[in-house]
């Protein structure tokens, strides 16, 4: 969110086309999307959080004795750590793609070709 801001207070504003500031729109549109795959990636580690805690509460009282119904149990804890996975990567790429967009967008404003 900091760099989001940093971009928005120091980028030369102009029309939209193959130009240093739309360059910067799309680093900056990069950037404010890792941000929301970052908040998004809090919320699914909390689910699963959330959900290997009931899990293993129910392992705890006794409720999954039998291995097929632990099986079913955690496949389900699975499947909501994946979405925490995946929006981890997601977050990851953005956040490298910002970077590299940034980066080449200084290099270019300072050496046009």
């Amino acid at each position: 969110m900091a760099a989001c801001a940093y971009l928005a207070q120091t980028m030369p504003f102009g029309p939209i086309g193959l130009n240093v500031s739309t360059m910067y729109l799309a680093t900056l549109f990069m950037m404010a999307l890792s941000a929301v795959f970052g908040f998004l990636r809090i919320e699914s580690a909390i689910s699963t959080m959330n959900a290997n805690s009931g899990y293993l509460h129910m392992i705890e009282m006794g409720q999954l004795n039998d291995f097929s119904m632990r099986q079913i149990a955690r496949n389900a804890v699975d499947k909501v750590a994946e979405r925490t996975k995946t929006v981890y990567v997601l977050r990851n790429y953005t956040m490298l793609f910002s970077f590299f967009g940034y980066v080449v967008t200084k290099v270019y404003a300072t050496y046009p070709v």
